[in-house]
């Protein structure tokens, strides 16, 4: 009786034996992927009303003059998740972060309206991802 592999590991044995153009190609394809997911999480978020609490609170402590030009804050479930990640995506998400709040107009950002939101996309550098 032998073990079966799942699909995931079938898939993390066949990412392995990548070549270098091979797995640069795979991670812009994967990206471009997971982001056409993520948007689409969003906009099902914003369609459903389940982001308008936040917002309600953002706006809230902008009236309140508790907000500078930009806010960043993350919801509790965010840091679940976040310790969830590998320790090299949260060293890049760590990074992304830092150079959002250094500069929110940097071309390796993107904001889109999403709704009443506003989506920030992140990549590891100007141009990675989809346009």
């Amino acid at each position: 009786m032998g073990l079966r592999m799942t699909k995931v590991e079938k898939i993390e044995r066949d990412v392995a034996t990548l070549e270098p153009d091979e797995l640069a190609r795979f991670r812009d394809w994967f990206a471009a992927y997971d982001a056409e997911n993520w948007d689409a999480e969003i906009e099902a978020d914003v369609a459903a009303s389940r982001l308008d609490p936040l917002a309600e609170k953002a706006l809230a402590n902008h009236r309140a003059g508790r907000t500078g030009t930009l806010n960043h804050s993350t919801d509790p479930e965010f840091w679940n998740l976040y310790q969830k990640l590998g320790q090299s995506i949260q060293r890049l998400a760590d990074r992304n972060f830092r150079q959002l709040r250094l500069d929110p107009n940097h071309p390796s950002l993107r904001l889109t309206p999403v709704g009443r939101y506003w989506s920030v996309r992140v990549a590891s550098s100007p141009g990675c991802g989809r346009s």
